[in-house]
């Protein structure tokens, strides 16, 4: 009787060791599909819709007017800029842009791809920052790549398509 009774309680531990809720969680994005996005010599891409679906007025011009001439270049996995075009975001006319600066980052525990911007514009002692952080979301069949924000960023979307 207490062969029967041991072999139970084996298999019993072995199976709840076994379960699947210690399991790694399943990847948004693989790191080749990161890799993807920067092909062999870097890829570039054109902003195709940029929107705040939160804060519509947070720029003087709209959240996609001002993003419309901005490009984004993958480079590498671990490099990534942004080349701002001429329209102004928030002054009428159209300061130079004083800089962007850019982070991105893929993170293997999660598969997510993340990009941080701050945009500055500056007319007299005046300064206006956009500042940001979207992930990728989805890459379309199509090859567009869908940037989403999340938790104080929701709301924004940004859509990129690849400059051939």
């Amino acid at each position: 009787m207490k062969k029967p009774l041991l072999l139970l309680l084996v298999f019993s531990l072995f199976s709840f060791s076994c379960s699947n809720d210690y399991a790694s969680p399943e990847l948004k994005f693989t790191e080749a599909e990161f890799n993807s996005l920067s092909g062999d010599n870097g890829k570039t891409y054109r902003v195709v819709e940029a929107e705040n679906a939160d804060d519509p007025n947070e720029t003087s011009f709209g959240y996609f007017s001002c993003h419309l001439d901005d490009l984004y270049n993958f480079k590498s996995v671990d490099s990534f800029t942004i080349t701002a075009g001429s329209r102004p975001c928030f002054y009428e006319e159209g300061p130079p842009i004083e800089g962007i600066s850019t982070w991105h980052g893929y993170f293997p525990t999660t598969g997510d791809i993340e990009i941080q911007t701050q945009r500055h514009e500056q007319t007299g002692q005046e300064v206006f920052r956009l500042t940001y952080s979207l992930y990728l979301d989805s890459i379309e069949p199509d090859g567009r790549l869908v940037f989403l924000g999340r938790e104080a960023h929701a709301g924004r979307v940004l859509v990129l398509e690849e400059i051939e």
